[in-house]
């Protein structure tokens, strides 16, 4: 049994290869990493996970399952009105911390 959470802080060498799924969330108006675009999740996670930058989160627009954009910033390092939880068009995931 796994014993990652989501913390608001994770030192690089804590993240784990899990991810909590936050639907109809993403971060708004920041830049992500310049990930191609793919259209699975599981390329998505892929992509996350084999990062050079450690990877802490990444949008999915699950509406045309076009975008995917990974990014080396979570959802406690943005002001929260960047924060969206009201988006149909993206899931949010973001990498699990020990």
């Amino acid at each position: 049994m796994s014993r990652a959470t989501c913390l608001d802080s994770c030192p690089d060498a804590d993240l784990q290869d899990d991810f909590i799924k936050y639907p109809h969330s993403r971060i708004r108006d920041y830049s992500l990493t310049n990930f191609p675009r793919y259209g699975t999740l599981t390329k998505c996670v892929q992509l996350c996970l084999a990062s050079s930058t450690p990877c802490r989160s990444f949008d999915f627009m699950v509406t045309s399952s076009t975008m995917c954009g990974a990014s080396h910033i979570a959802r406690f390092d943005v002001p929260t009105n960047k924060w969206e939880e009201t988006n149909y068009d993206f899931e949010y995931y973001q990498r699990m911390c020990l």
